[in-house]
């Protein structure tokens, strides 16, 4: 199990870049403007790109990107243009949660029914997403809500829908259960776990296409990595937010 990290960086941080290949580079210069773009308008920097020898080796397990759900499903244009750019940063995982996760509902069904502050996904919509990730070359890490809650945990009701049609359209991902852990307990943040493994065995034939990844445990766990080194049989990875 490896541990996916985010990493913050301040304009500061900054040096000379030394790459040795263009897609990395690319990767590289999206991740900084992504970042720091609020943070070093006014900033002006010069890099030094060395196309023959290499920094650093990324991991095939790094996280190239994280879209709260609130960006991606609310309006942002899957168009030709913002995929052209997306297969530059390709092969590379794509994180879709955020602090929005616990308002995101989904639907079996195309109706506009939508509760106050609620970010519906449809079917519809569903398919359009995984569709051009898919064009993209990008893995997809998706974070279901798990605000719902009953006495034994996390209520899975409202994701079967998600399931149920991520089958049907043979998506393959990575499922984040939840944001981070503020709303558990340690135990309950394994059991839960546990329970979302459990419920995706009930589709083997997705057994190689979906993976579990546990979030950020840190703030419902004095260790974090003792946490998810207990779960060896259920995660494929876990997040440790910045």
């Amino acid at each position: 199990m490896s541990t996916l990290q985010l990493g913050e960086v301040s304009c500061q941080d900054l040096v000379p870049a030394v790459v040795s290949d263009w897609r990395t580079m690319l990767r590289a210069i999206g991740g900084v403007f992504l970042v720091l773009w609020p943070l070093c308008l006014a900033d002006e920097a010069i890099y030094a790109i060395n196309g023959k020898k290499g920094a650093h080796r990324v991991s095939d397990k790094f996280l190239s990107l994280s879209i709260d759900p609130a960006v991606l499903l609310t309006g942002l244009n899957l168009s030709d243009t913002t995929l052209q750019l997306a297969k530059r940063l390709s092969p590379a995982y794509v994180r879709i949660a955020g602090p929005s996760t616990r308002f995101v509902r989904y639907q079996d069904s195309d109706s506009e029914e939508k509760g106050d502050g609620d970010i519906v996904v449809t079917p519809t919509m569903w398919f359009g997403v995984n569709e051009w990730l898919a064009a993209a070359n990008l893995t997809p890490v998706f974070g279901i809500n798990d605000a719902d809650t009953t006495r034994e945990g996390w209520n899975p009701q409202d994701a079967m829908a998600l399931l149920d049609i991520s089958d049907k359209l043979n998506v393959s991902c990575y499922w984040q259960l939840g944001y981070d852990c503020s709303n558990k307990s340690e135990s309950r943040y394994v059991s839960d776990l546990e329970r979302l493994q459990h419920i995706l065995d009930a589709f083997p034939d997705k057994k190689d296409q979906w993976r579990v990844v546990g979030s950020d445990a840190s703030r419902c766990a004095l260790d974090f990595r003792r946490t998810v080194e207990h779960l060896p049989q259920v995660l494929a990875a876990a997040v440790k937010e910045p």
